[in-house]
């Protein structure tokens, strides 16, 4: 499932014999349980994502550029 934000929140169940089955994809995930299982703060997690992300495609467009005005 891909979601236009780049970010879902997956639902997943393990099967006794091992397999992983997707239950849901939800666009607006909550965190609550994720969070209170794991001690981790997934929402600064998810920050630190996009901001990470959207540095890269600025360096990416900013590589782009500088190669173009290169050869032109």
């Amino acid at each position: 499932a891909v979601h236009s934000s780049g970010i879902c929140g997956v639902d997943i169940m393990r099967e006794k014999d091992g397999k992983v089955k997707v239950i849901e994809c939800n666009s607006n995930p909550n965190l609550e349980g994720i969070e209170t299982v794991t001690s981790v703060n997934v929402a600064k997690k998810i920050i630190e994502f996009v901001e990470k992300s959207i540095s890269s495609k600025q360096k990416d467009s900013q590589n782009q550029t500088q190669s173009f005005a290169q050869t032109t």
